[in-house]
């Protein structure tokens, strides 16, 4: 990610009327935010920049439309996403990364059936790509096919043996159905490519509890919380493990001012409140989730 960075930065250096270096940088910038501790959001000006010189050096440059519809579908902004997704198709139909980011852009506004077959064309047309063959997966499980889901995953890890791009959401999704030692064995495998990755120790030591091995567990989450001592989830689930139910919700609650549009932290704040009897507040965030 960052030495492509700079192979595109370089290539602007050599020729600044190439627009699909300025598309690419912007690409790089979004796969660079989450690594290297930056909000994503925060990089939606930058990466509107690098997409308006593209077009302003070639209005008809099919992926710079299509990384603007990304930007925007980040930015929640459906119409200017779907304008910007529909222009690139109509420049270029047969334009992978268009067709999948139209396929979220209609998961999103709840058109499935649509978003599927969206999902199923723009891996026709880069069969090698694993983002799009993730998407897919998303699209998959999203319409309770949950196999084929997850068969999906699997056959991008036989593709991508290197990548750890799908490992997460396998895991997640063995997770989800039961298959607590499936989950765990994908967890051991891509921690083995990547074994600096906090996330993923923090999965496995997550995986240990859903095994029913409490004392792994609570042994994997002490030695995490000794090497990442500011990582809120860990605090949070230490402090379960030690009985103390108020510092559990002070965490629960951090995390939810600092990620305030995910639903899944506001969940777990309703279970550290259940652990302090505050019904109410509980009832309340359920409601808002039904």
């Amino acid at each position: 990610g960052v030495q492509a960075m700079k192979w595109f930065e370089r290539s602007l250096e050599l020729d600044p009327d190439y627009p699909l270096a300025y598309v690419y940088l912007s690409e790089t910038l979004h796969d660079l935010s989450g690594p290297l501790g930056r909000n994503p959001n925060l990089a939606f000006e930058d990466r509107k920049a690098l997409v308006a010189k593209a077009l302003d050096l070639d209005p008809l440059t099919a992926a710079a439309h299509a990384e603007l519809g990304m930007i925007h579908l980040g930015e929640k902004n459906f119409p200017a996403a779907r304008a910007s997704l529909e222009r690139a198709i109509e420049i270029n139909p047969s334009l992978a990364s268009a067709r999948g980011h139209y396929a979220n852009l209609l998961f999103l506004e709840g058109d499935r059936e649509a978003a599927l077959s969206e999902a199923r064309l723009s891996v026709e047309l880069d069969p090698q790509s694993e983002s799009l063959r993730t998407e897919l997966a998303l699209g998959l499980w999203s319409l309770a096919r949950s196999e084929e889901a997850i068969a999906v995953l699997r056959e991008n890890i036989r593709r991508h043996p290197d990548s750890t791009q799908s490992y997460p959401l396998l895991i997640r999704y063995l997770s989800q159905m039961g298959r607590a030692g499936e989950a765990m064995y994908y967890t051991e495998a891509v921690r083995r490519l990547d074994p600096d990755n906090a996330r993923l120790w923090f999965e496995s030591c997550t995986m240990h509890a859903q095994l029913w091995d409490s004392d792994a567990a609570e042994a994997c989450i002490r030695a995490y919380s000794e090497a990442y001592p500011d990582n809120l989830d860990a605090r949070s689930t230490l402090a379960f493990i030690d009985g103390d139910h108020e510092a559990a919700l002070r965490y629960a609650e951090m995390n939810v001012e600092a990620q305030p549009e995910q639903w899944y932290r506001k969940l777990q704040l309703a279970e550290a409140l259940i652990g302090v009897g505050e019904w109410e507040r509980v009832v309340e965030i359920v409601g808002e989730a039904v």
